[in-house]
């Protein structure tokens, strides 16, 4: 597992890379996707996933690592960044607004 200890950006938190499966919900809705979680901070995570979603939309999102690296995950967040990626599918950046009881 990467850890990005050495990174040249100066965060407030350092990333962990995790690439385990994840899925989301937009808040207010049932429909679930499924993306997989590449990067992990104490603040945020990055998820890819084949659906876009808008900057500032509310989501709620699921992490459990397939080999237990990281303890299971359930949060309220904010996509804080939307990116195409080259196999067509999309890069969330999302801000943690709350960790969520329950898995």
């Amino acid at each position: 597992m990467p850890y990005k200890g050495d990174y040249e950006e100066k965060r407030a938190f350092a990333r962990m890379g995790v690439d385990c499966p994840a899925t989301f919900r937009i808040d207010g809705e049932s429909t679930a996707y499924h993306a997989m979680a590449t990067d992990l901070s104490a603040t945020g995570l990055q998820i890819s996933s084949a659906n876009a979603v808008n900057v500032g939309t509310t989501v709620m999102v699921e992490m459990i690592a397939e080999q237990m690296i990281v303890p299971p995950l359930k949060a309220k967040a904010e996509v804080v960044r939307c990116c195409e990626n080259a196999t067509g599918g999309y890069q969330l950046g999302l801000k943690i607004l709350e960790m969520l009881p329950g898995l």
